[in-house]
């Protein structure tokens, strides 16, 4: 597969949404209105699942194409450069592939890609981290993930559970090449299902958790710093009462941006935190995913 993508300053803000309207688009950090339409997705397979590349210049995701469908599998990857651009089909069309994530070195890309032929529902998905350079697959292992994250110096791959039912992230060490050398559990008794997650700067983990004061504990009602190792987590902050975060980024300066929305409500408007408080930037409530770099 190819790097190459358009050209952006690097040093420009990137931020890029999945919409509630199945669309791909750059957004304005300060408004989070749409600055343009890069892709859009389907009815039948609305989750496109972005990402940035590194450099903030091409952005990733998964897209229906070539005869496929989600039911069957059909899902591809895809990128396209976020100044616009043609969308370039990075797996073959009709792949079972999805949620896909470039390493902080441009090197490694790390997808889930499903099996339906395995003998077993629980044996369809797996994990592949392939090589950009060299174009094949040098580690895969059975996962119940749905998002994979980059640590920031690109050592570890953070999986957010969401798969069957289980509420345990995982966290591989991976040597330089992207294989994997070690596989990490928290004990089960640490896991709730979180909402959204993705990696601090000091490669502590940022997670959606309930707030100890919401009676509900409902997920993602606060953000908490998870411990890589053991896993212990502490909360950072609660989110307005009635707001729940769906989604979460780390911009490179360490700014995080995320969506959030009532619980009853598919999209969710976009905030930052600033001050250890939640401000809206917008409420617009058209958001299902961001990514920023």
């Amino acid at each position: 597969m190819s790097t190459t993508s358009t050209s952006a300053s690097p040093r420009d803000p990137v931020l890029i949404a999945e919409t509630t309207s199945l669309d791909l688009v750059t957004l304005s950090p300060s408004t989070g209105h749409a600055v343009r339409v890069l892709a859009s997705g389907l009815p039948d397979y609305p989750l496109l699942q972005p990402s940035l590349s590194p450099d903030g210049r091409t952005a990733w995701f998964a897209r229906i194409g070539g005869g496929g469908t989600a039911a069957g599998g059909g899902t591809h990857l895809a990128s396209v450069g976020v100044d616009g651009g043609p969308v370039i089909d990075r797996t073959p069309p009709g792949s079972p592939d999805e949620a896909p994530a470039v390493s902080p070195y441009g090197t490694l890309l790390a997808f889930y890609r499903a099996r339906y032929d395995a003998p077993q529902a629980d044996d369809r998905v797996w994990l592949v981290i392939e090589s950009l350079t060299a174009g094949r697959v040098v580690a895969e292992r059975l996962s119940a993930g749905v998002e994979p994250y980059w640590s920031p110096d690109g050592r570890h791959l953070l999986e957010e559970p969401g798969r069957g039912g289980d509420p345990c992230p995982v966290v591989d060490d991976l040597g330089p090449d992207g294989i994997i050398i070690a596989t990490h559990r928290p004990d089960p008794g640490l896991c709730s299902l979180p909402s959204a997650m993705n990696y601090l700067p000091d490669g502590s983990i940022l997670s959606g958790v309930a707030c100890p004061a919401d009676p509900l504990h409902m997920p993602g009602g606060a953000l908490a710093r998870v411990d890589p190792v053991t896993f212990h987590s502490s909360i950072l902050l609660c989110l307005p009462t009635g707001v729940l975060a769906t989604s979460v980024c780390v911009e490179d300066g360490g700014q995080i941006l995320l969506v959030a929305g009532p619980p009853a409500q598919r999209g969710g408007s976009l905030y930052e935190v600033s001050g250890g408080h939640v401000r809206a930037i917008n409420d617009r409530r058209n958001l299902i995913r961001v990514a920023c770099r």
